[in-house]
């Protein structure tokens, strides 16, 4: 049964899925949910994300005050973020950016002139 396995939850370790419950004032549901779905480090979080509050985060030693202060800071959007804080990878987020290919603008001739003559 689930409830015997140890759960580890922003960095605290819970001997079973029902304390980190009661812990953190959250269904045995919620707990199982998030380690199935991968969002742990947001459970008992959510309800104050709703109403607006701040999380903290911090990513490869550095402390924001916001996951959108993070996403300014490392030039990424906060649904990137956010993804990351999800999956419990905020130590990984931006690090495999890749830069978009810009295309190249090519002049196109009509009746004989480029755009350009146009």
């Amino acid at each position: 049964m689930a409830d015997k396995i140890p759960v580890t939850i922003r960095g605290k370790r819970y001997p079973s899925y029902s304390a980190a419950a009661r812990a953190l004032n959250v269904s045995y549901h919620a707990i199982s949910q998030g380690v199935r779905l991968g969002f742990l480090n947001r459970v008992g979080l959510i309800e104050n994300m709703h109403k607006g509050e701040d999380i903290e985060v911090t990513i490869r030693g550095t402390t924001y005050p916001s996951i959108a202060a993070a996403a300014r800071a490392l030039d990424l959007s906060p649904t990137t973020v956010t993804a990351a804080y999800n999956r419990g990878t905020l130590e990984n987020v931006g690090l495999a950016r890749h830069k978009r290919k810009q295309k190249k603008c090519t002049a196109m001739i009509s009746n004989g002139k480029t755009t350009e003559e146009m």
